[in-house]
């Protein structure tokens, strides 16, 4: 998926970034709870710094425990 390899590349560029000290990420909306896991995989695997994730208040309790699952340090709501 495009997204997945976007995200990915997003955290390692920023990783590199002297001073970057976090990750706040938005999901496309709707987004399926697996798509969320493997957005979310692909920021935490391609970087060390910690990734925060802006779940839609609609489906934050479903989402929210997939989020931190799949490596997310913080959630947003």
């Amino acid at each position: 998926d495009d997204r997945r390899e976007m995200w990915g590349r997003v955290a390692a560029r920023l990783a590199a970034v002297p001073g970057w000290s976090g990750l706040e990420r938005l999901p496309p909306p709707a987004v399926a709870p697996e798509l969320l896991r493997s957005l979310v995989q692909a920021a935490t695997r391609a970087s060390d710094l910690p990734v925060w994730v802006k779940l839609p208040l609609a489906n934050a309790t479903q989402l929210a425990p997939v989020a931190v699952d799949a490596g997310a340090v913080g959630l947003v709501i």
